[in-house]
C-alpha cells in the first residue's frame, strides 16, 4: 500500500512537473512576443527620447511610461496593468534654467499691447533674452516703454534660413508667415531657444512646428489662446503671470508629446521636397475635374488604389482637423498612429484606417493618371506632383512638445468640449415619478387627485402647453 501510494504521488509529481514546464514554456513565449510588440510600439518614442538626450544636454525629457502599458505579470499570470497617472515632464537645465524664449504672435496689430506686456514681464521678472519676428520687433521698438526698459542684447530678431544646409551668407530675418513657409530656424538659433510662447491660435502652433523642421529637439511650446478655435492652446492670456511663474520657476513643465510626420516628395529617385507636418499632409486633385488616382503602399505592400478627391494622412493631433471633417476618427494624441482618411472616395468600402506609427506610407501618381496631383502640408503651402512622383510619409523622430494645463487626457477632453461641444444634447427626461409607462405602473406610481383623472384632464392651449414644456425642461 505504501509503495502504491508513493507511486501514485510520484506520478502526480511528474504530471505537475510536466504541467509546470509547459506553463513556463508558454509564459516565456508570451514574454518574448510581448517584448517584440513593445519594441515595435515604442520605436518612434525611443527615437524621440534619444534625439532629446543626445541633441542637447540642457533639454531632458522624462518619459514615465511603465515598461508594459497594457499588461503586467504577477504570480505567473498576466493581468491588466493599472494606468500610469504620472505626467511626462520637460526638465530645464539644473544650473542655468530657461534663459532664452521665442515669442510668436499672430499677425494682428491689435495684439501688439499683449506682446509688449509679455516681453517686458519676461525680462523684468526672469531676466530672459526674448527673440521675436522682425515685423514684431520693429513694432515693439516704436514703444517708448520697450526702448527705455529693454536692452538691445535682450531683444533680438529671429534668424532663419531658406535651406537648413545653407551657409551664413544666406541667413535672413524672418518676415511674416507667408514668406516663412519654406524657412527654418538656423541650428545655432534653435540650440539657444529654451522655450516658445505663442500668442494666437492653432495656426500659429503649426507655424512654430514649421520653423523647427530640422533634426534638433524642439523646445516646449507654451500656447495662449488668442485665436479662433484654440484646440491646441489651453491657456488664457489673462492668467499669463501665474502660468509663466509656474512654468519657469519649476524644475520642469508637464508636456504633451505630439508626433509629427516626415514627408518627402520623390521624383526619379531624388527628393524634391521635404517637410515636417504637425496635423496632416493631403494629396488631392487640385483644380482638375477628374478623380485622383493614387497607388497607396504601406511598408512596401500594396494597400489599395485610391480613386477619390484625395487622401489625408494625419497624425493623432491632426485627427480633429481635416481628417475629422472627412469622416475620420478622433484619436488621443498619445496614441502612436498614422491615420489614412479618404476624401469623397468613389467606393462604398473605402473607410478610414489607423496604422501603427512605425509604418511608412507611400502614395504614387501612376503614369496613366488623367491629371497630376497636388500636395498640401498642414493646409499651407502646396506642391504639384507629376505623373510618376511619389509621396513618402513616416513618423518623424522629433516630437513637438506642448505644455499641458493639467494632463494630456484632461486637456484633450476639455478641448473637445470647448471647441466642438462634443456630444452635447438635451438630457433625456426621467420617467414620471420613477414609473415606467410601458410596464403598466403609471397609475400605481402616480396616484390621481380625487375627482380628477389623467384622461379627463382639460386640454391645454398650444401656447400654454409650450410654456409648460419649457418650464419642465428648465427644471430637469
Amino acid at each position: 500500500a505504501e509503495t502504491g501510494g508513493f507511486a501514485r504521488r510520484a506520478r502526480l509529481s511528474a504530471r505537475e512537473t510536466i504541467r509546470a514546464r509547459d506553463e513556463m514554456t508558454t509564459s516565456r513565449s508570451l514574454q518574448t512576443l510581448l517584448v517584440v510588440c513593445l519594441v515595435q510600439w515604442s520605436q518612434p518614442f525611443m527615437r524621440s527620447v534619444a534625439s532629446e538626450v543626445s541633441g542637447d544636454p540642457r533639454r531632458r525629457l522624462s518619459h514615465d511610461r511603465p515598461l508594459s502599458p497594457f499588461f503586467s505579470q504577477a504570480a505567473g499570470s498576466w493581468e491588466t496593468a493599472a494606468p500610469c497617472d504620472r505626467l511626462e515632464m520637460h526638465l530645464w537645465d539644473e544650473l542655468r534654467g530657461p534663459k532664452c524664449v521665442l515669442v510668436l504672435a499672430k499677425r494682428d496689430p491689435s495684439l501688439l499691447p499683449e506682446v509688449e506686456e509679455i516681453v517686458t514681464y519676461l525680462q523684468d521678472t526672469f531676466d530672459m533674452t526674448v527673440v521675436v519676428e522682425r515685423m514684431v520687433m520693429e513694432a515693439l521698438l516704436k514703444s517708448p516703454r520697450i526702448r527705455s526698459m529693454v536692452g538691445p542684447e535682450k531683444l533680438r530678431p529671429l534668424l532663419v534660413t531658406d535651406d537648413p544646409t545653407a551657409d551664413e551668407s544666406k541667413l535672413v530675418v524672418i518676415d511674416g508667415l507667408e514668406d516663412s513657409e519654406l524657412q527654418e530656424i538656423v541650428e545655432e538659433e534653435q540650440e539657444d531657444i529654451d522655450a516658445v510662447v505663442t500668442l494666437g491660435g492653432d495656426g500659429l502652433v503649426m507655424h512654430a512646428s514649421t520653423l523647427f523642421g530640422s533634426g534638433k529637439p524642439v523646445p516646449p511650446l507654451l500656447c495662449f489662446n488668442m485665436g479662433s478655435m484654440g484646440f491646441l492652446t489651453p491657456f488664457e492670456f489673462h492668467e499669463y503671470r501665474t502660468i509663466l511663474d509656474a512654468a519657469f520657476r519649476s524644475p520642469g513643465v508637464p508636456i504633451t508629446p505630439r508626433t509629427r510626420l516626415d514627408c518627402s516628395i520623390m521624383r526619379k529617385g531624388g527628393v524634391i521636397e521635404h517637410r515636417h507636418v504637425l496635423n496632416e499632409v493631403v494629396v488631392d486633385r487640385g483644380a482638375s475635374p477628374h478623380l485622383s488616382q493614387l497607388e497607396c503602399y504601406v511598408d512596401g505592400a500594396h494597400l489599395t488604389t485610391v480613386q477619390a478627391d484625395g487622401l489625408i494622412i494625419s497624425t493623432p493631433t491632426g485627427s480633429t482637423a481635416y481628417s475629422m471633417s472627412a469622416g475620420g476618427s478622433m484619436v488621443h494624441p498619445s496614441v502612436p498612429a498614422i491615420l489614412l482618411t479618404p476624401i469623397c472616395p468613389h467606393s462604398l468600402s473605402f473607410r478610414p484606417l489607423m496604422l501603427p506609427a512605425t509604418s511608412e506610407v507611400r502614395c504614387e501618381v501612376p503614369e496613366d493618371n488623367r491629371s497630376s496631383a497636388w500636395v498640401s502640408f498642414d493646409g499651407k503651402s502646396r506642391k504639384a506632383m507629376q505623373r510618376g512622383d511619389a509621396l513618402v510619409v513616416s513618423t518623424s523622430s522629433v516630437i513637438l512638445p506642448t505644455v499641458s494645463r493639467s494632463s494630456t487626457t484632461v486637456d484633450w477632453f476639455s478641448s473637445l468640449q470647448r471647441s466642438f461641444s462634443f456630444n452635447s444634447r438635451v438630457r433625456q427626461k426621467p420617467f414620471f415619478n420613477g414609473g415606467d409607462p410601458g410596464t403598466g405602473e403609471r397609475e400605481a406610481m402616480a396616484p390621481e387627485e380625487p375627482g380628477k383623472s389623467l384622461e379627463a384632464a382639460e386640454p391645454m392651449e398650444p401656447v400654454e402647453a409650450m410654456d409648460a414644456q419649457m418650464k419642465t425642461n428648465s427644471e430637469v
